[in-house]
């Protein structure tokens, strides 16, 4: 082999892994974009908004904490935004929402008494102080921000605005703030239900698809029912649109929460109350510059 040759093929693999570097620094479809959190539960690795989704200046959702949500959305709506962004978008759906929650719940941190199922979660904007949605902050530690309440990373407060993953991310406003689309809809179901998830058997339909799988210590109203929001369900015909979370003015103990679910709306409706979180599925078996590599010569 000449020189000639060498030196042209050098040139190309370095092309290549430069490329390949620019690519992954930058454009890792495997990394979390901008504004979202990874998480890692029984599914495949996905990443969740950390932030209610606010509105673009193209009408495609953003996670940021600047702004208010984006609410009088449709869920078709809704699923339209989220999946603007690209092709690996979409709305959450009701079993990430779910393994969500139960992760939140297994954080310590995330407890009043900091030891987990003791004691109860702190359920957000919820008490109507202000009444009106609110923009999140940069900066984590200022769970509270734009609650008349003070908190931190480290201050619990029953209206704590934030959540920890096992991972050490938070996220913001799963409970409370504004109700949240979830892009599964349900059967009509045969009965009203208004219960708190505290007081009901888990491993039941229809409750195992939406709630905890453990019991705090103190399921009881004393406790606020541990902090885990209520199941609802109208049973009325074309009202089967989920959202989850509660809002900012459903403040009785019962009905915010990380587990909060409400089966009883119409997917047409629009409402002030309710937005919307979106999710991003990373291409799996892409961990190095290498492996790009390797993906490029095939």
């Amino acid at each position: 082999m000449s020189k000639k040759t060498i030196t042209i093929t050098s040139i190309i693999i370095v092309l290549i892994v430069v490329i390949a570097s620019a690519y992954f620094f930058y454009f890792n479809p495997q990394v979390c974009p901008v504004g979202y959190v990874e998480f890692d539960g029984a599914l495949s690795r996905v990443c969740v908004a950390k932030y209610e989704m606010r509105k673009g200046a193209n009408g495609q959702a953003v996670s940021q904490p600047q702004g208010l949500p984006w609410t009088m959305v449709k869920l078709k709506e809704a699923i339209a935004a989220c999946q603007k962004n690209g092709e690996r978008y979409d709305l959450i759906s009701n079993e990430i929402w779910t393994l969500v929650a139960r992760d939140i719940a297994s954080v310590p941190e995330n407890w009043s008494s900091g030891a987990e199922y003791v004691g109860r979660l702190n359920v957000g904007h919820a008490n109507k102080s202000p009444n009106a949605p609110l923009a999140a902050s940069t900066n984590d530690q200022d769970a509270c921000f734009g609650l008349t309440e003070k908190c931190s990373q480290s201050v619990w407060s029953f209206f704590r605005r934030t959540h920890v993953l096992p991972n050490n991310v938070v996220i913001w406003d799963l409970s409370g703030n504004v109700a949240e689309w979830i892009k599964d809809t349900s059967p009509l179901l045969n009965t009203d239900n208004h219960v708190a998830f505290s007081l009901v058997k888990f491993n039941n339909p229809p409750f195992s698809r939406f709630g905890p799988t453990t019991n705090c210590d103190n399921p009881e109203l004393s406790n606020m029912f541990c902090g885990f929001g209520a199941f609802k369900n109208a049973k009325v015909a074309h009202k089967n649109g989920i959202c989850r979370g509660g809002h900012w003015e459903q403040g009785s103990p019962d009905v915010s929460g990380v587990f909060a679910t409400a089966i009883n709306l119409n997917i047409w409706d629009r409402d002030k109350h309710l937005g919307f979180r979106c999710v991003y599925r990373p291409l799996e078996g892409i961990t190095s510059v290498r492996d790009l590599i390797t993906r490029l010569r095939n």
